[in-house]
């Protein structure tokens, strides 16, 4: 897994909010009129324009209780009676839901002076499990029934201006070009010549949406992937957790996490396999993030992102270990032949510094050799890793080269 970062995060985090919040702040508003609408005649506020959010009040109404109404009981005409007869109905539902903490949140998220909204939009993937908790607690929102209520805001795959919104923001911020979960898959949003997207990335809701609505517009939580790590062969609508899964936004899978190794037969022999060895003690919270409560990987699991993701087959395919082995034979012949990295660069007739280096490693295998470039390349961290290992473990390589790659 690559990790993905915005390149200027207060600059990404303005941009948000000046894209986003808008339209975040009329679905509240909507869901504000609703619930004045269902506390009764008596304390309702009158609102205009009733169209804009009759179908939310229907909806809420339909999530506590299950009333028969007819086809035209929520046509502008028919709206108002048909909420006050509801309301005034001894036998409706409405105790089944938390009407008051349901409007406090709604007010206190429209209130410009609470930054309530800007710190659930913005907050940092490290804290967003914990500001879910801490505001579903605050309001008294815990249960199934409130959160689908609370959906009923946080949906942007529902509401066009939202979504539209969100879309644009990752289309003008471009985070990556290959999918962050798999390094394998292309995450990116491109155009052809007539400005018709030709790639699209997908959006995963790190933590979904159905447990964990208060997250569904927030800017950490909305993960660019591919489709098959998004799909319903592997995450789709999964639930991940703060304990067994890793957002690429916190971090990747560096060198202290987990590292690929070549698995060599006897000389000459094709690659056999490549082995992931997960760094991080078992039972610690890191390895708990990788390969969940196993002691070894175990793709049954749902618990570990190595698992969930299936890193291990998907990265053992023939093609896959057929390019690898290509490349470390190119590094046999151009590395480990030359003792030095100063001897490297001087028989590859290369400027003597780092970068004439990395521009040689880029031109070679296609790819980036620093980590902060892995996302835009398939493979980085696989081929990284090998190159690494190759030269880390020859005994007729100097410290130069050992020095650079740590």
């Amino acid at each position: 897994m690559i990790k993905i970062d915005f390149p200027k995060p207060n600059d990404a985090k303005a941009d948000y909010l000046k894209a986003v919040k808008p339209a975040v702040l009329n679905r509240l508003e909507i869901f504000k009129k609703t619930l004045d609408d269902i506390k009764g005649p008596a304390t309702r506020v009158v609102n205009d324009n009733i169209d804009s959010y009759k179908v939310t009040t229907k909806e809420l109404i339909l999530l506590m209780d299950d009333p028969q109404f007819a086809d035209d009981a929520f046509h502008a005409r028919n709206y108002q009676s048909t909420v006050d007869n509801y309301v005034a109905d001894p036998h409706n539902q409405l105790k089944k839901i938390n009407l008051i903490g349901l409007r406090q949140f709604t007010e206190n998220l429209i209130n410009q002076n609470t930054k309530e909204l800007d710190e659930l939009l913005t907050c940092p993937a490290a804290g967003l499990a914990k500001l879910n908790k801490a505001i579903l607690a605050k309001y008294k929102l815990n249960n199934d029934l409130h959160k689908s209520a609370i959906k009923l805001i946080f949906d942007y795959e529902r509401w066009d201006t939202v979504g539209k919104a969100i879309r644009e923001f990752f289309r003008v911020e471009p985070l990556v070009v290959y999918c962050p979960y798999c390094n394998m898959l292309e995450a990116d949003y491109s155009e052809d010549d007539t400005g018709k997207a030709t790639t699209i990335p997908i959006l995963d809701h790190f933590y979904d949406k159905a447990s964990t609505p208060l997250l569904g517009y927030s800017m950490y939580n909305l993960v660019p992937c591919d489709s098959t790590c998004n799909g319903p062969t592997i995450k789709h609508d999964e639930t991940f957790d703060e304990n067994y899964h890793l957002s690429p936004y916190e971090r990747g899978f560096d060198k202290a996490m987990m590292v690929f190794e070549a698995v060599i037969g006897k000389v000459s022999e094709p690659l056999q396999a490549i082995h992931l060895n997960v760094i991080p003690a078992y039972g610690t919270k890191e390895y708990r993030k990788l390969v969940g409560a196993s002691r070894k990987i175990n793709e049954a699991s749902k618990k570990g992102n190595i698992n969930l993701f299936k890193h291990r087959s998907r990265y053992n395919k023939p093609p896959i270990l057929e390019h690898c082995g290509a490349i470390m034979n190119q590094l046999q012949v151009h590395i480990t032949n030359r003792r030095s990295l100063k001897g490297f660069l001087h028989d590859m007739k290369l400027e003597n510094d780092l970068d004439s280096y990395k521009r040689w490693y880029y031109q070679e295998f296609k790819v980036h050799f620093d980590e902060a470039r892995f996302h835009e390349n398939r493979y980085s961290k696989l081929i990284r890793d090998l190159h690494d290992k190759i030269i880390q473990d020859s005994t007729e390589v100097n410290n130069d080269f050992k020095k650079f790659i740590q």
